[in-house]
Formats: C-alpha cells, sequence, structure tokens
C-alpha cells in the first residue's frame, strides 16, 4: 500500500473569497487506487483540511471570519506544525453540497490558502491528504521524459523511494489544476504511471 511506503505523520490584506463554481454536484466521490483497484474514501462532514498561506494567526482569524457558518467554533481547530496544516471544524448537520461548494470556495482563494482537502475517515484513524503522492512509472521511462509528464501537469517530484524502480514522491504546485488525491489518480487511469496513489497523513483519534 503506497501510503505505507513513505513515512506517515502522526499527528497581507484580506481579499474576498472566489465565488463557487455553477456547476458543483450534489456529492463528490473520493476515492484512490491501491494496487490497482479502486478504494472507496469516506470523507468527514464535520472537518477539513487546510494549509494557509500566512502563518500570522490575525490573518488566519481574518480569513476565516469571511466564510462564516459552514465553519465550526474555531475554538476547535486542530494545528499540526509539523506539516503546516490546520484541520478546521465544519457546522454540526453540513450537506455533502455545501461541504464541496465550502472546498471549492476555498481553492478558488490562492492567495490565502495553499491547500483546501476533505478529511477521511478509517476504521481506526483519520487521514489526511497533503499536496504529495507517490507514483512509480513505467520501467522503461527516464526521468527526462518523467520530469517532462510533471511539468506538463504542475507536479514537482520531491524525491525518489529507495529500493523501488522509477517510484517517486511528487507534489502538486500552485500551477496544478487538480489537488494530490486527483491527480493521483489522474496519473493512475491515464496510464502515466503504473501506480499512483496519495501520500496520505495518518492522524491519530
Amino acid at each position: 500500500m503506497y501510503a505505507k511506503q513513505y513515512p506517515i505523520v502522526d499527528d497581507n490584506p484580506s481579499t474576498t473569497p472566489a465565488e463557487p463554481s455553477q456547476t458543483i454536484p450534489a456529492v463528490t466521490e473520493y476515492y484512490y487506487y491501491l494496487d490497482g483497484a479502486r478504494v472507496e474514501l469516506t470523507p468527514s462532514f464535520e472537518w477539513i483540511v487546510v494549509k494557509f498561506a500566512s502563518a500570522d494567526p490575525a490573518v488566519r482569524e481574518d480569513v476565516l471570519t469571511g466564510y462564516g457558518s459552514p465553519l465550526g467554533s474555531l475554538d476547535q481547530a486542530r494545528d499540526i506544525p509539523s506539516l503546516g496544516i490546520t484541520i478546521l471544524p465544519l457546522q454540526t448537520g453540513l450537506s455533502p453540497r455545501a461541504h464541496t461548494e465550502l472546498m471549492e470556495k476555498m481553492r478558488g482563494d490562492k492567495i490565502n490558502f495553499l491547500l483546501v482537502n476533505p478529511l477521511f475517515y478509517t476504521a481506526d484513524a483519520e487521514m489526511a491528504v497533503g499536496d504529495e503522492f507517490i507514483a512509480t512509472f513505467p520501467p522503461g521511462k527516464s526521468r527526462t521524459e518523467i520530469d517532462e509528464a510533471n511539468a506538463a501537469h504542475g507536479v514537482e517530484l520531491v524525491q525518489p523511494i529507495l529500493g523501488q524502480e522509477n517510484t517517486f514522491v511528487l507534489r502538486v504546485t500552485g500551477s496544478a489544476e487538480l489537488d494530490a488525491l486527483s491527480m493521483a489518480n489522474l496519473y493512475q487511469e491515464s496510464g502515466i504511471t503504473l501506480q499512483a496513489a496519495p501520500n496520505f497523513i495518518r492522524i491519530k483519534n
């Protein structure tokens, strides 16, 4: 399972946020691939994962105030400094559509957020997706070809996985049109790679 092949971790003036897309689906399906098989993910409608552009607590608070009622009490927000991410509480009873709309709205606010992703539930933990995924390219694919494919998708190479041929930790950049989960699925489904999956962040309950 690729989520286990790379270390898993336990643990300016504000602007008006962009308006959400008018074609947002009522329910968004989340999944990834494990050994070529599609695995469904269960999103939490109680939390959302973000990475702020600013490290200033006052700026962050001001930004979140602009999003209003979809967010819950900010006193319950959970920071994970080692990863630079924050898990934000959502309003109780938030619908799947409202959850998706909030995420799309926050993702459009690139001045204030570097990353906005769902939090997922598993049987024994919460799982988050940052900006990295792990991919195995075909044996005959050269490093130049790999770099070209990554550049075309707004992806950068972080480091190779030792002992695994043509397997790398990749990161989606600010120019990428997809988040890490969707990008991993694109690499898998398009045949760019033999296997691709998010570098999941395991958060202890």
